[in-house]
């Protein structure tokens, strides 16, 4: 069982993003969680969710004989997706 708080340090890896953009486009999206005086922790459904609808793009309509299709139709790459 995952715990459901995951700390600040471990979150952009759990995204698969470096710590900068994290801070930058995702954190300010999400609900703090203090932990004792100095740490901080998220919500990890919460930040599942949000990495999804973020970093997760939609896969393009089904065609079998256009190659050019096939390659729109791979996802972002990250464990998310």
């Amino acid at each position: 069982m995952l715990p459901r708080l995951i700390r600040h340090h471990a979150a952009p890896g759990y995204l698969g993003v470096d710590r900068n953009r994290f801070d930058a486009e995702v954190r300010p999206s999400l609900t703090e969680v203090p932990i004792g005086s100095r740490g901080i922790a998220f919500d990890r459904i919460e930040t599942r969710r949000l990495g999804r609808r973020v970093y997760c793009r939609p896969r393009a309509p089904e065609s079998q004989s256009d190659e050019r299709s096939k390659s729109m139709r791979t996802r972002t790459p990250g464990i998310l997706c």
